[in-house]
C-alpha cells in the first residue's frame, strides 16, 4: 500500500511538472469565450501570450475584437495549449486547457507589464499608439491536463501556475542593462542552454524563479537556473556564474 501510494504521488508530481512544462514553452493557444452575438455558443479565436508576473497568461487584445466584446460580457473563458505532434497523430501529443475569467489591466498595470509582454512578442501592435488595445489576464482557476491517451488529470492553479518573486518595474530594468550590455553573457548562456553557438544576436524576454527565456530572432528558448531563486540579486549571480542548464 505505501509504495502505492508513493508511486502515486510520483505519478502526480511528474502531471504537475509536465504540464508546467507545456505553459512554460507556449505562447500562443486558442481562447475560448462565450459569445455575445449567438448566445450558447463557444467563440475560439487565437491569443498569443506570455505569463504575466503572477504566472497567468497575458495577452494583448483589441476593443473591436469579437472575443473582447464577449469576455466584456462574460469574462469566463479557457485557453487550449497544445505541443504540436511528431507524426500523424496529433493526438497522441499534450494538451492543456486553463479555465478562468479575464481580468481587465488597468492603465498603471500596463504599464509594468507592457514591457515583459513586447520583449515575449515584439511584433505585438504598439497598444500606446491604437486607443484600442487592451491588456488581458487569464486568471486561471483551474486546468485539464492531457498527457496523451488515457493520461487525463485536472489540476488546481496552485499546483502548476507559479508567480514571480521579482516586481515588473525590477524585473524591466535588470533585463534591460542585461540585453544593453551584456551581449556576450547572454550568447554564453544560449550556448549552454542550446548546446549550439548563437547565429544571431540574443536577448533575454523574461525571467522567474525557476529560470527565463532568451530570444534570438523569432526563438525563444527556456532555460533554468540549477536551483530555483528567490530575488534578482540571486538570478543575476547565478547567471553570471554561468549555473544554468538546458529546459527539457
Amino acid at each position: 500500500m505505501v509504495y502505492v501510494e508513493h508511486h502515486a504521488q510520483e505519478q502526480a508530481m511528474s502531471e504537475f511538472t509536465s504540464a508546467r512544462e507545456l505553459l512554460l514553452h507556449s505562447h500562443h493557444g486558442v481562447l475560448s469565450t462565450h459569445s455575445a452575438k449567438e448566445p450558447g455558443y463557444p467563440y475560439g479565436s487565437l491569443l498569443p501570450f506570455c505569463l504575466g508576473a503572477d504566472g497567468q497568461p497575458l495577452g494583448l487584445i483589441s476593443e473591436l475584437a469579437q472575443h473582447t466584446r464577449n469576455l466584456r460580457q462574460n469574462p469566463k473563458a479557457s485557453l487550449t495549449l497544445f505541443q504540436a505532434a511528431e507524426s500523424d497523430q496529433i493526438q497522441a501529443g499534450p494538451r492543456l486547457v486553463l479555465l478562468g475569467e479575464a481580468y481587465f489591466l488597468s492603465p498603471a498595470e500596463s504599464e509594468q507589464l507592457a514591457p515583459r509582454y513586447y520583449r515575449y512578442l515584439p511584433s505585438s501592435p504598439d497598444y500606446r499608439l491604437l486607443n484600442d488595445f487592451c491588456f488581458v489576464s487569464l486568471q486561471t482557476r483551474r486546468l485539464h491536463y492531457i498527457a496523451g491517451f488515457g493520461q487525463i488529470r485536472w489540476l488546481e492553479a496552485s499546483e502548476v501556475l507559479k508567480a514571480s518573486p521579482f516586481l515588473p518595474l525590477q524585473e524591466n530594468a535588470m533585463l534591460e542593462d542585461l540585453n544593453t550590455r551584456e551581449a556576450e553573457l547572454l550568447a554564453a548562456i544560449w550556448h549552454k542552454a542550446c548546446g549550439s553557438a548563437a547565429s544571431e544576436p540574443v536577448a533575454i524576454a523574461g525571467l522567474d524563479g525557476d529560470g527565463g527565456d532568451l530570444r534570438q530572432g523569432s526563438r525563444l528558448l527556456r532555460f533554468d537556473f540549477m536551483s530555483p531563486v528567490a530575488d534578482l540579486e540571486q538570478a543575476w549571480h547565478r547567471l553570471h556564474a554561468g549555473e544554468v542548464r538546458a529546459n527539457g
